[in-house]
């Protein structure tokens, strides 16, 4: 599992983690929240929107090293929808840069379409299979304890607030689990959806997840805040990532990533079969 697979895992796994509520069955929570993590996977590619993500790369002393800003957006494109970069640092990209990201589009298609019936149905179901991390997800709400804290209204949605902390004696199954002994932070819950509207959460002490290989240090912060986009449908509205990583030891990497969605609106599903967006 990369470094980003691994920050995607703890974060997901977060969300989900966070479904158990004092004195309710675990199970039946955890299980709601992987189906709705799920369709919310699945769902987000039938979808246009946009996405602006800022990076920053920070030196030992806090102090910004580079920042970068990407805007994504999925479009269509001859009539496909695809995911495709239009702006770098603020600039949209120039006529060479979008012209050979367009060559790169078209070779894609070109590549999908020659592929035998039989293939384009492997390559489809491996675009819609649920991520590798769903077994380390399915771990986490045993991973740690809640205690509620209040209830607040969103225009006519009652939102739960909820405080988490590591479970006491419990044994992480996972390796990569091991990261939620170091974890703490709030959760708020859409009462009548079951749908997690806002997490914040860091890491309080370095742990290991990889032996000698890497470590998540202390000071890494997770905040995901969700929207609901259609009856029933929750999609991201903004994720903000800081860590901090030691690898083998000696390298450490400070980074800051913040990613906005906005822009949602629902893809007109008599267009043309699209394969996986380069």
């Amino acid at each position: 599992m990369n470094l980003w697979c691994l920050r995607s895992s703890l974060f997901l796994g977060l969300a989900i983690a966070c479904w158990a509520q004092p004195g309710d069955p675990t199970r039946e929570l955890l299980k709601r929240g992987i189906t709705n993590y799920e369709r919310s996977s699945t769902n987000f590619r039938n979808f246009f929107f946009d996405r602006l993500t800022v990076t920053r790369q920070f030196e030992a002393n806090g102090q910004v090293r580079e920042e970068h800003r990407n805007l994504i957006r999925r479009e269509l494109f001859d009539g496909v929808p695809v995911t495709r970069l239009v702006e770098r640092d603020g600039q949209p990209l120039s006529p060479a840069e979008k012209a050979k990201a367009d060559a790169n589009i078209r070779r894609a298609r070109a590549e999908y379409a020659a592929l035998s019936t039989g293939d384009k149905a492997k390559r489809d179901a491996e675009a819609a299979r649920p991520s590798r991390e769903i077994e380390f997800l399915r771990e986490m709400p045993e991973a740690l304890d809640y205690e509620y804290i209040d209830s607040q209204w969103d225009g006519p949605r009652e939102i739960l607030h909820f405080k988490m902390s590591p479970r006491p004696g419990y044994r992480p199954k996972n390796l990569q689990a091991k990261v939620f002994e170091k974890v703490r932070g709030e959760i708020w819950i859409d009462k009548s959806q079951n749908e997690m509207q806002k997490l914040d959460a860091e890491v309080f002490d370095t742990v290991s997840v990889g032996g000698i290989l890497a470590k998540i240090e202390k000071g890494t912060h997770f905040l995901i805040e969700r929207m609901p986009v259609q009856e029933g449908l929750w999609l991201p509205k903004l994720i903000r990532i800081k860590f901090g990583t030691k690898i083998m030891m000696v390298k450490s990497i400070r980074q800051e990533s913040e990613t906005t969605y906005s822009a949602y609106r629902p893809i007109n599903h008599t267009a043309e079969k699209a394969p996986a967006a380069p």
